[in-house]
C-alpha cells in the first residue's frame, strides 16, 4: 500500500498555517500561565492563614529559655505582618466582588473572615481552609464566566479611601493579634491540661 508522502506534507503545512500565535495561541498562553499563578497564590494563601501552628516552638533544654523568647518575638511581630497581608488579600478580593458595599463593610467582612479563619484553625485546620478559599475561588469563577462582571474604577475608589480609614485598619489589627493571642494560651491550657491527665494515668498503670 502506497503512502502519498506529498499529501501528508501538504496536510501538516496546512494545518500550521491556520494557527494564529498572535490570534490564538498567546492568548491561550496567557489565560493558562494567569490562572496558574493565581491558584499558586491561592493555594499559599489559604494554606498559611488556616495553620493553626504558625511558628514552631523548640523546647529544646539546653536553649529553652532562647527558644521561648525567640518564639514570642516572631508572634508578635511576624504575626501582625501574616495578618496584614492576610486581610489586604481578602479586602482587595472583596474590592472586586463587591458593588454595592461601602469600603468599611469589606474591611469589616475581610477582617471577620480572618477572624473565623483563625478561630476554626484551632478547631479543625480543614474547616478553615474552606473558610480562606471561599472568596478567591469566588472571584476565579467569575473570571471565567464573566470578566467583564469587575469594575477596575469601583475597585480603585474602594483602595482610594483606604488612608482615610487608618485608624480603623490599626484597630482591626490589634483586635487579630489580641485575638490570636488568647487562642494561642487557650490552646497551651488545653494541651497542658491534656499532658497532665495522661502524666497521671501512666503513673497509675505503673503503680
Amino acid at each position: 500500500m502506497a503512502v502519498n508522502i506529498d499529501g501528508i506534507e501538504s496536510y501538516w503545512i496546512s494545518m500550521w498555517e491556520t494557527l494564529s500565535f498572535s490570534g490564538f495561541i498567546v492568548p491561550l498562553l496567557f489565560y493558562s500561565l494567569l490562572l496558574a499563578i493565581y491558584a499558586a497564590f491561592l493555594w499559599h494563601f489559604y494554606k498559611s492563614v488556616s495553620k493553626r501552628d504558625l511558628f514552631r516552638l523548640n523546647l529544646d533544654r539546653k536553649h529553652s529559655w532562647k527558644n521561648s523568647t525567640v518564639y514570642v518575638v516572631k508572634y508578635l511581630f511576624t504575626f501582625p505582618a501574616l495578618t496584614f497581608f492576610w486581610f489586604f488579600g481578602l479586602s482587595a478580593i472583596l474590592f472586586l466582588l463587591s458593588k454595592s458595599q461601602t469600603t468599611t463593610d469589606i474591611l469589616t467582612i475581610s477582617m471577620a473572615l480572618v477572624a473565623a479563619a483563625r478561630i476554626t484553625a484551632y478547631y479543625k485546620e480543614g474547616v478553615a481552609e474552606e473558610i480562606a478559599k471561599i472568596l478567591p475561588l469566588g472571584v476565579l469563577a467569575i473570571f471565567v464566566v464573566d470578566p467583564i462582571y469587575f469594575s477596575i474604577d469601583l475597585t480603585l475608589r474602594h483602595f482610594y479611601s483606604l488612608p482615610a480609614l487608618a485608624p480603623l485598619l490599626i484597630n482591626y489589627l490589634f483586635f487579630a493579634v489580641i485575638l490570636e493571642l488568647v487562642l494561642r494560651i487557650l490552646f497551651m491550657m488545653k494541651v497542658a491540661v491534656v499532658d497532665a491527665k495522661k502524666g497521671k494515668s501512666k503513673a497509675r498503670t505503673n503503680e
